[in-house]
């Protein structure tokens, strides 16, 4: 009889993806650690999210925490639910003067 069949979370299936903890997380912009905590506990942040979905394919929906979960299925949009998840879609020089000009 065969064992119990382990499923993957989200979080897992992103690591797979990007190869390990550390390569996800130089992808994120962050140490292992943080990814690391952000796997045990099983979701992303939003930001986190959707720079997993642009880079590995994962929904991001699916890496957020239930809490985001929730809003989106009442169909609150991503800059609802998070309003600086749209700079992290800037590519990084745009980024950067996005967050001199206006975060000071």
């Amino acid at each position: 009889m065969a064992g119990p069949l382990i499923t993957a979370t989200p979080a897992q299936r992103a690591v797979e993806r990007a190869g390990s903890q550390v390569k996800l997380a130089e992808a994120l912009g962050v140490t292992q650690q943080t990814v690391q905590v952000q796997v045990k506990r099983g979701w992303f942040s939003v930001i986190h999210a959707v720079k997993i979905e642009n880079l590995y394919g994962i929904d991001k929906v699916s890496l957020m925490s239930p809490k985001h979960q929730a809003a989106f299925a009442e169909g609150k949009k991503i800059e609802e639910i998070a309003p600086g998840v749209e700079v992290a879609r800037l590519p990084r020089k745009k980024r950067v003067n996005f967050v001199r000009n206006n975060l000071g």
